[in-house]
């Protein structure tokens, strides 16, 4: 079973139009279960909207890798641009993924969550470095010391790849940069 998460249902709505995700009421987090036919069997998975922070996040990967069995996990949403690439509206693939932990000394309270992720899946995609941060971004000055630190910025990637790691669970990031 594979599992992607989503901060949001309005992120995740597209592909829930696509795999046709029905609602599941046996869980925490708003959650969907969908089945997609391969070429030898079907892919069964669940989208687990987590809710937005490190924190929510957190707790929905959690919820997620001890409620079901899965065996690959995808974060997909929305990140925004620190430098340049990304370019708005490019679908990347996250190859770094670093949590600030105190947003007043960014640069010496990170915490390395996901390291050089293989390029084997998505190997079309452009590869960043996602910085994942307590707090939306939007002073300049903080955007520019999170820039000198990663290529974009989320408030949840970092904290599904290390929890993802925690449990052993191989984990994928993909981003839309607004």
């Amino acid at each position: 079973m594979i599992g992607i998460l989503f901060a949001t249902e309005r992120e995740a709505l597209p592909f829930l139009g696509l795999v046709g995700g029905e609602k599941r009421e046996d869980t925490p987090f708003l959650a969907y279960a969908f089945r997609i036919p391969g070429r030898r069997s079907w892919l069964d998975g669940i989208v687990v909207i987590t809710g937005i922070g490190p924190d929510a996040a957190g707790s929905a990967t959690t919820h997620l890798l001890a409620n079901y069995r899965v065996r690959l996990v995808v974060n997909a949403g929305i990140c925004g641009a620190l430098s340049n690439p990304p370019e708005v509206g490019e679908i990347v693939r996250i190859g770094e993924a670093r949590l600030c932990t105190d947003i007043d000394a960014p640069e010496e309270h990170m915490v390395q969550a996901l390291a050089a992720a293989p390029a084997s899946l998505w190997p079309e995609l452009s590869a960043c470095r996602l910085v994942t941060s307590p707090v939306p971004v939007f002073d300049p000055e903080l955007r520019t010391r999170f820039a000198a630190l990663g290529d974009c910025v989320d408030q949840e990637g970092a904290v599904v790849a290390a929890t993802c790691r925690e449990q052993d669970v191989p984990c994928h990031l993909l981003k839309g940069v607004s």
